[in-house]
């Protein structure tokens, strides 16, 4: 007997191209940033400390827009809150020459993708039945990671073609205002809020126990001392004309394809 899988629901492929496009901006210009930020002499530390205020930005708006979003019913809105903020931040770098200007557009970044995450995973469940669940998550991983394959691939072959200059890392960097101009328009004219929005089961107010306050702050804390794989790799090459080919791209594209197929895995 043959088993009948339920069909990817068209909001969730919208969703799920719109992740495509936005991480292919965010992985077009990730792996240029330690290059990029070694040029304008900032030192490891400073390279460290920028990565660390994005991942600590996207973690604590990450909690609070899933919060808020239960709130409002509003989904489709805090996921283009969030996509706007990511969009507009990352071809700026282009204009950027000081490690404060980069710093704030990072940090602006990473809020972005905090806004965005909890209230676009929950639009993924509004959006199709809870018997596939597992399949439509898989979908949507499959394709957003496609981004992370293409992204460094693209940025990389840029940088084999043209010296890599800062002219040149600020040309990635404007590049990154396509696809970030895709997933807004895919979100504003293709993207469906859900009649029915499943109800929050839990009370934001008094209800969470201390204990989850300590984890949230630590997490936190933990988060602005992590130092990115790609940033590590990518400014210790400090001295090299190709130091973001060396690492930062083979890495990030390895890992995008490893959870491409993972994700593909899942979603059968």
């Amino acid at each position: 007997m043959e088993i009948r899988r339920p069909k990817i629901p068209s909001n969730v492929i919208t969703i799920a191209f719109v992740a495509l496009a936005s991480g292919f901006g965010q992985d077009l210009i990730t792996p240029a940033i330690p290059a990029f930020l070694t040029l304008l002499n900032v030192s490891h530390a400073g390279i460290g400390a920028i990565d660390g205020m994005l991942q600590g930005a996207t973690s604590i708006f990450r909690f609070i827009s899933g919060i808020v979003s239960d709130h409002f019913k509003r989904r489709k809105f805090f996921v283009f809150i969030g996509y706007a903020l990511s969009s507009v931040a990352r071809p700026f770098l282009a204009l950027t020459s000081t490690f404060t200007s980069v710093a704030i557009l990072r940090v602006i970044d990473g809020v972005g993708k905090g806004t965005k995450d909890a209230p676009r995973d929950a639009l993924i469940a509004d959006s199709s039945e809870k018997s596939a669940s597992g399949r439509v998550f898989g979908f949507h991983r499959v394709i957003d990671t496609a981004g992370s394959v293409l992204g460094p691939l693209v940025a990389a072959a840029l940088l084999i073609f043209l010296t890599p200059t800062l002219h040149t890392y600020r040309l990635i960097f404007a590049l990154a205002a396509i696809p970030g101009a895709i997933a807004l328009i895919l979100i504003l004219f293709a993207m469906k809020e859900p009649k029915t929005i499943q109800e929050a089961r839990v009370s934001y107010d008094k209800h969470f126990p201390w204990q989850f306050w300590v984890f949230t702050a630590g997490t936190t804390i933990a988060m602005l001392t992590k130092v990115n794989d790609s940033l590590f790799f990518g400014s210790r090459q400090r001295h090299r004309n190709f130091a973001c080919l060396d690492t930062g791209f083979v890495r990030r594209f390895h890992v995008g394809l490893r959870c491409s197929l993972v994700s593909d895995w899942g979603a059968q």
